[in-house]
């Protein structure tokens, strides 16, 4: 969740989030806006977006899982590359990002610049030619990134702050050591400083 004075925004509550009780939907109901990357479901979890968009939160993914939601009938507002929409007075542009490479079909992945200096890639950890990205949500384990990727990609777009994230499925230990050591210590010397939270932690940037 990305909360300022002007709107909260939430991006990619995913089923894990809710089945490993992490948090509870509740937890969001003010959300005045929720950004999904792709329908993977460790992004994109039905049973929430009903209860936020009851809520009054504005639903917004790209245009092959919105026409998939209003299947179940769930609204969502489509966002494309370079199309911008706004949150309360809070730009948000689409970004192309298509998903890593797994070994069957991908599903449309779309990459979220918010209020100009956000950025949140989904799976994507391979995405360049951004500019002025103060704060970058980093993508470091999964089946289609390589931790090198995760590494240069905070490197290429050199932010002010790097998030760690998409590790859920990694040991807390080995979570601990890569944001200390094998992405932490190499960022720090490109002037980056690493922001991690765990469940229910919270930081300013």
């Amino acid at each position: 969740m990305l909360e300022d004075k002007r709107a909260k925004i939430l991006i990619d509550p995913g089923a894990w989030v809710f089945e490993q009780k992490a948090a509870k939907v509740s937890d969001f109901s003010d959300a005045d806006a929720v950004l999904i990357t792709h329908e993977h479901p460790d992004h994109y979890y039905p049973e929430a977006l009903r209860e936020l968009a009851k809520n009054g939160a504005r639903i917004v993914t790209n245009k092959e899982l919105a026409a998939k939601m209003a299947d179940i009938g769930i609204r969502a507002e489509t966002i494309e590359q370079d199309q911008r929409i706004d949150v309360k007075g809070i730009p948000i542009v689409g970004v192309h990002c298509p998903h890593g490479s797994l070994p069957f079909p991908a599903p449309d992945n779309i990459g979220f610049k918010i209020d100009g200096k956000i950025f949140h890639p989904g799976d994507n950890a391979s995405v360049r030619g951004l500019r002025d990205i103060e704060v970058l949500f980093v993508p470091v384990a999964g089946p289609w990134v390589k931790v090198v990727e995760a590494v240069m990609l905070a490197k290429t777009l050199r932010p002010k702050i790097a998030v760690p994230i998409h590790d859920g499925m990694i040991t807390d230990f080995f979570v601990q050591r890569l944001r200390e050591t094998i992405f932490g210590q190499p960022a720090s010397e490109w002037g980056i400083e690493v922001k991690a939270a765990n469940p229910g932690e919270s930081f300013e940037i």
